[in-house]
């Protein structure tokens, strides 16, 4: 079995810059090849100097001008450090150039934005693996059900593993009701059931879990989907990625879960 082509690269010591401009974090450039699509996993810790202050990341498409993912935290306390992060699938033709992506980050204004702990990765996919996406912002208030954001329905060649990448942001337009993300597989099973409430409206907080299934050698939907807690409320999606890995693909493949809920007294 012929090892997956990636490339990576990090910058995990803090940085800061009171720039309402975006700032270049960490930059990785690569040419693709002929044909194919790669997923971008890029993981940060975000935060601001001063509570009520917000702070900005993007991952930044440099080639095609794009930003593929943005998330906007503004913290309860100056000393907190938000995670984010995302999982983007990008398709190339058959002659791509040479490609940039940065993650980058900017303050909302007045004090120092703050960065830390960033990776990027890109990693070819193969011909099992699948990829939808749903990029554009969607909006729910009418009720509490769950609302569809992107989905893929496929029939695997044959019944095996798959690990699901969701990535996604969301916000809300009220601080005090839930705004629900959740994945969901042929409408029987949910996992990574996100409940929150946002510190501030201005938030756009990431949504990133994975989670490896079990599927037949038969028609599967694996969807995306959201909710808000009240009617009152408005929630939002934006930059909504499905990305399954078909695990026979990869090497030396081990896997533990715990979804049980853990708690400490320490």
């Amino acid at each position: 079995m012929a090892s997956r082509q990636f490339y990576q690269t990090s910058s995990t010591g803090e940085s800061t810059t009171t720039s309402s401009s975006y700032q270049d974090k960490a930059t990785l450039t690569f040419t693709p090849d002929a044909n194919s699509t790669y997923l971008l996993l890029a993981t940060w810790l975000q935060g601001q100097a001063s509570a009520g202050r917000v702070s900005y990341v993007q991952l930044y498409d440099a080639t095609g001008s794009a930003t593929l993912n943005e998330q906007v935290v503004d913290q309860k306390s100056a000393d907190d450090y938000i995670p984010g992060g995302c999982a983007i699938s990008v398709s190339f033709g058959s002659s791509p150039s040479e490609q940039t992506y940065k993650v980058q980050y900017k303050s909302g204004g007045g004090t120092n934005a703050k960065i830390k702990q960033v990776r990027l990765i890109a990693i070819k996919l193969g011909s099992n693996d699948q990829t939808a996406s749903s990029t554009d912002r969607s909006t729910y208030a009418t009720d509490t059900s769950l609302q569809d954001k992107v989905s893929k329905t496929f029939t695997p060649g044959s019944a095996g593993d798959y690990l699901i990448l969701a990535s996604a942001v969301y916000d809300a337009s009220k601080v005090n009701i839930d705004a629900q993300v959740q994945i969901d597989v042929d409408g029987t099973a949910q996992y990574g059931s996100l409940l929150t409430r946002v510190n501030a409206t201005a938030n756009r907080h990431g949504y990133l879990y994975f989670q490896k299934v079990t599927l037949t050698a038969a028609s599967h939907t694996i969807k995306i989907r959201y909710a808000t807690g009240n009617k009152s409320s408005t929630v939002g999606i934006a930059y909504a990625y499905l990305t399954l890995l078909r695990l026979s693909d990869f090497e030396g493949i081990v896997s533990a879960s715990q979804d049980t809920e853990q708690s400490d007294t320490d």
